[in-house]
């Protein structure tokens, strides 16, 4: 969006430059249609200060007052590296420009006009009579041949009131694309500390779930621990006691605990649920539960492991309190 808004705004720039070198391309043909061509012709053949001379720039000084534009001459384009003003219109406050003096119209510009087509100059930075934009139509004689080009020169200023104007109008568009902008902004915003917050809840349930199968583990490790050590001190006694058949009774029977507690280990593919199932068998174990798990990995791959584990965790567990 913020593209956007940047490329409207330089479109309309360059829509209003475009429309005022247009504007200034057929006034530049209208001059030159009215130019006075057999008496600017003569002027060619001696282009030195002369009453043809006083002639024409008489008449590009009136066309530059009724136009308003920044300067307007002819030009002398016999090769195509550079073009020469011949008779100039100047600014009062301005110095005379020198016939045949040459001008800083790029050489683009200059191939075009050299070639016979109109032609225009993007913004020229020039030293002396600073910056301005340049538009060219051929001059022609009766006979329709080429004599000369007539030149006129167009302040940035003219095309930065027009673009002002454009954009003015167009203000309430940028206004609203703006404010849009903005709305975009905060919706993610929002929407990004709303995720946020529901991530740090769902991980903090996570967190409680594996927390409380974690002190299960353990509960039944130190009860294992507890078991283990009472079966330690029967079999001493009863060594002690030479009660050998006793004792080799009660190994017999620890080995088949032993080949249960072994038998816990479950082929699941999914590591959380395993330890989980591992947990609540071996649990159950402890409480001589009698526990059994059938596990299809198709049925759990379509939920999160997170939701899983708390689901079948909490299932297990209201089915022990309702045993």
């Amino acid at each position: 969006m913020m593209v956007n808004i940047y490329s409207s705004y330089s479109s309309i720039k360059k829509t209003a430059e475009n429309s005022i070198v247009n504007q200034n391309i057929e006034t530049a043909k209208k001059i030159a249609a009215s130019l006075d061509t057999e008496t600017y012709k003569k002027f060619l053949e001696n282009p030195v200060k002369s009453k043809e001379y006083d002639v024409i720039q008489r008449y590009l000084e009136d066309a530059k007052e009724k136009n308003g534009s920044l300067h307007v001459y002819t030009l002398l384009v016999n090769n195509p590296n550079v073009t020469r003003a011949m008779i100039v219109a100047l600014q009062d406050s301005e110095q005379e420009f020198p016939i045949g003096g040459i001008c800083t119209i790029p050489k683009e510009q200059v191939v075009k006009a050299y070639n016979g087509k109109t032609f225009s100059t993007d913004i020229i930075q020039d030293p002396i009579y600073g910056e301005y934009l340049t538009v060219g139509v051929p001059i022609k004689d009766q006979k329709d041949e080429i004599i000369g080009y007539l030149g006129i020169d167009i302040s940035p200023d003219t095309i930065n009131n027009v673009s002002k104007k454009a954009l003015k109008s167009s203000i309430s568009a940028f206004i609203f694309s703006g404010l849009f902008v903005i709305l975009m902004l905060a919706a993610f915003f929002v929407l990004q500390k709303w995720y946020t917050r529901e991530l740090k809840k769902e991980v903090g349930d996570t967190e409680d779930t594996y927390q409380f199968e974690l002190q299960s583990l353990i509960s039944s490790v130190q009860s294992l621990r507890h078991d283990y050590s009472n079966h330690i001190q029967v079999l001493h006694g009863l060594l002690k006691l030479g009660l050998m058949d006793k004792a080799n009774d009660y190994i017999a029977m620890l080995t088949k605990e032993v080949h249960l507690i072994q038998s816990i280990n479950l082929n699941v593919s999914n590591p959380g649920l395993s330890v989980l199932l591992q947990t609540k068998k071996l649990a159950a174990q402890n409480h001589n539960i009698d526990i059994q798990f059938d596990v299809i990995d198709n049925e759990y791959r379509k939920i999160a492991s997170t939701d899983l584990i708390k689901v079948l965790s909490n299932l297990i567990d209201m089915q022990w309190m309702q045993r």
